[in-house]
């Protein structure tokens, strides 16, 4: 309670001394013609008008990627009594037609009376108070700012594939004699490996998914699973971070096959 009263008071003395000149807003001259972003503009206005703030995170279109920090930073923003909503837009664009027009208006409005880095300054408080609450819980890896890493693998690239652990498996394992191998790179075999990743850089296994396109390899998943357990280094892994703290986090790494 102590640290999030200090942070509080910390974004408010942030507002406080960053409090913006009003500019001509770029809401001013939209083409008749824009009826997308005149109407969601008009409703702006209204809500503004009975007192209705709004951020808006915008999270993507196909590809969802929502506030990690959603709760801590939902709860900031109504000390200040601004709401919070997720905005999505789509991928069909229309000439002409301009999207997300209501949460622009918005944070022009937000920035007009408490300076334009105060979002900013509260997403970093939020994003803090979201690795203090949860910093014993399990991280989804691809919300962490870097992903567990396999032991001796310098590559740091966010993807799900780590050509160390690919050569340990390799070098381990010998293909049934009835296993059918790909005719050509179009074909798949491949299995992705879930794991659990502590902070210590422990590791292991939690499940499997695999998928062969020849469907008789998949009367082979149990030997698989014992040459990956084999091959696997339980130890050494690079922990996830999170604002430059280790953390527990869950993983997927695919493995290939012949």
């Amino acid at each position: 309670m102590r640290c999030l009263l200090f942070l509080t008071v910390f974004t408010a003395t942030l507002y406080a001394c960053n409090r913006a000149t009003k500019q001509k807003s770029r809401f001013a001259n939209i083409s008749k013609s824009d009826t997308t972003c005149l109407k969601e503009v008009k409703k702006a206005k209204t809500d503004v008008q009975m007192g209705k703030l709004t951020f808006c995170h915008f999270a993507g279109s196909l590809l969802y990627e929502p506030l990690r920090s959603v709760d801590e930073m939902d709860s900031l923003l109504g000390n200040y009594g601004i709401g919070y909503a997720e905005e999505m837009t789509s991928d069909v664009i229309f000439e002409g037609q301009t999207q997300g027009c209501y949460c622009d208006f918005m944070k022009e409005q937000i920035d007009n009376k408490f300076g334009n880095n105060f979002i900013d300054s509260l997403l970093n408080v939020s994003d803090s108070l979201y690795v203090q609450n949860n910093i014993n819980d399990t991280f989804y890896y691809a919300s962490c700012d870097t992903r567990p890493n396999y032991p001796n693998d310098t590559d740091m690239h966010p993807d799900e594939y780590s050509t160390v652990f690919q050569s340990d498996l390799d070098k381990r394992i010998n293909y049934p004699t009835d296993y059918v191998k790909r005719p050509n790179y179009d074909s798949s075999a491949f299995v992705d490996v879930h794991l659990y990743v502590d902070k210590q850089g422990n590791a292991v296994i939690t499940g499997y998914r695999f998928l062969f396109d020849i469907k008789t390899n998949h009367e082979h998943e149990k030997y698989f699973e014992q040459q990956i357990e084999k091959a696997m280094r339980k130890t050494g892994w690079t922990p996830a971070t999170i604002r430059s703290q280790k953390v527990n986090s869950d993983m997927v790494m695919r493995l290939g096959f012949d």
